[in-house]
């Protein structure tokens, strides 16, 4: 078990997104007890990894502990920098799906690297119009 579990943190967006694509939902232990092993690794996933992670776990149905989402909250505080718009609709709609309102330092961040990526006109329309959508679900 020990090295199963050790190998699925490694790639824990990828577990979770196997599990969503094969409409298999663990038990909550099972959810609890993998979490409880990806969270010391928290900070050194991608913000692709962290928003995939905040994704998968909102498909598939399930909401992480108080303490669980303020440890990742803090990693994606970290990785803003390389994130995009794209993530921050992932994050912002998992948190929706949650009716979880992000930390204000994180909220600022993620609409910070999104209206610098409309500035510069890159954003994608389908990542704004998501984010509207979980900003107006979060209300």
């Amino acid at each position: 078990m020990c090295v199963c579990v050790c190998v699925c943190v490694c790639v824990c967006p990828q577990v979770l997104r196997a599990w969503v694509k094969a409409s298999y939902l663990p038990a909550e232990a099972t959810l609890q007890y993998f979490l409880s092993a990806v969270k010391p690794r928290l900070p050194r996933y991608t913000a692709t990894q962290l928003a995939s992670i905040a994704h998968w776990l909102a498909k598939l149905g399930f909401v992480p502990s108080a303490d669980w989402l303020a440890g990742w909250a803090a990693a994606l505080q970290g990785q803003l920098r390389a994130a995009g718009s794209s993530h921050a609709a992932m994050v912002l709609s998992a948190c929706a799906i949650w009716r979880v309102l992000p930390p204000r330092e994180l909220l600022v961040g993620l609409f910070d690297v999104s209206m610098a990526q409309a500035r510069a006109g890159t954003m994608e329309l389908a990542s704004a119009v998501r984010q509207l959508v979980a900003l107006a679900d979060l209300m």
